[in-house]
């Protein structure tokens, strides 16, 4: 005669942790790929936030705004930030990049009454996910450009 032994009920404790192991490697993966894709927010959102800033100040050089040269200062130093400048002075408030981001190289930049002109053309502002090599991964690097007639282009 036949035995029939009765199923055992629960998990073994092997099972369990090879659940859990995998359980972690799929939460890992997850949230690694959400704290990128939160940075290159954050790299698109700072790119279009100066642009809008040196427009600004080009808008006011033009109308001549309180009869004054407008430009944009960049300061690459242990908190990253670039603010509005009046007549090469300081005016208004320092904007503060995050703290996952850097400036890769800078150039401060004025325009001309009336014309709008820019003091500098070329790239200005080189930003980039911090630690991040511009020549590697260019898509984690944003450049604004300013040509010689005051067109401000952006990635």
């Amino acid at each position: 005669m036949k035995k029939w032994s009765t199923p055992k009920n629960g998990f073994s404790l092997i099972e369990i942790m090879i659940v859990m192991a995998i359980i972690i490697v799929l939460g890992t993966i997850t949230s690694l790929n959400l704290f990128n894709e939160r940075t290159r927010k954050e790299l698109d959102v700072t790119e279009k936030s100066i642009v809008a800033v040196l427009r600004e100040a080009q808008q006011k050089s033009i109308t001549q705004e309180d009869e004054s040269e407008w430009g944009v200062a960049f300061v690459d130093d242990t908190s990253d930030y670039y603010e509005l400048t009046k007549d090469s002075t300081s005016y208004g408030k320092q904007n503060i990049i995050k703290s996952s981001l850097e400036f890769e190289s800078v150039t401060d930049v004025s325009f001309a009454k009336i014309t709008g002109e820019p003091s500098v053309n070329g790239d200005i502002v080189i930003i980039k996910i911090s630690g991040t090599d511009c020549l590697l991964e260019a898509e984690k690097c944003k450049t604004i450009t300013i040509n010689s007639n005051g067109t401000i282009t952006y990635d």
